[in-house]
């Protein structure tokens, strides 16, 4: 049986899901060196403090293609690398401390699977929805809803705060490397995150 956190009975919210051992989503394993993905679109990030509350912005400048070993060792660059920490609660605390002295690079947006085609339990790429009958019905797939994309990150590499496409959840995996973290407000209480919004970005608002 996999091991599921969820935060609160009947919430809809974050649900973790931890499978067991013997799930393998790919045999191969992860040797970025027998990966031939391409990033088409990788991000360079610069947060700007955008109010005197602690919140920030994200600007992106879309760099040049690069390879998965590209962005690997880019990664294992010492400015890029996580810093020490005892703590996950540290890390985070370092995070936001330091969010305005770096500008990480995503690697965002590359439409292809990962998981083994054969893989039948969990796989990313056969989940199945009922929106699987645009795609079969008017032969149209919509990249990153009805098929997977993959994201590469190093640290500090960021997701801003978003509403997913139609309104839908999000399903993520972890495929590989250091642990992630994300934040979510249940729908139940979006109405507050975006009047916090409004006020400390009055500007962004508006558009």
């Amino acid at each position: 049986m996999e091991k599921i956190e969820a935060d609160g009975a009947g919430e809809a919210g974050i649900c973790k899901i931890i499978p067991p051992k013997e799930w393998v989503p790919r045999k191969a394993g992860y040797n970025i060196s027998e990966m031939d993905f391409l990033i088409d679109r990788p991000v360079l990030q610069k947060f700007i403090q955008f109010s005197d509350r602690g919140a920030f912005q994200t600007k992106a400048v879309v760099k040049s293609k690069m390879t998965l070993s590209e962005y690997f060792d880019l990664s294992h660059e010492p400015n890029n690398l996580t810093p020490h920490h005892e703590s996950y609660e540290e890390l985070e605390r370092k995070y936001w401390k330091s969010a305005l002295f770096s500008t990480p690079i995503y690697g965002c947006d590359v439409a292809a699977p990962l998981s083994d085609p054969d893989l039948e339990v969990w796989n990313i790429s056969k989940l199945g929805c009922i929106l699987d009958v645009i795609k079969k019905d008017q032969s149209s797939n919509i990249q990153g809803v009805l098929s997977p994309y993959l994201y590469f990150g190093m640290w500090k590499a960021t997701f801003s705060w978003h509403i997913e496409d139609l309104d839908l959840y999000a399903i993520n995996l972890v495929h590989h490397g250091a642990p992630k973290t994300w934040y979510c407000v249940p729908p139940k209480y979006g109405y507050l995150l975006e009047r916090a919004a409004r006020v400390m970005f009055p500007t962004v608002s508006r558009w």
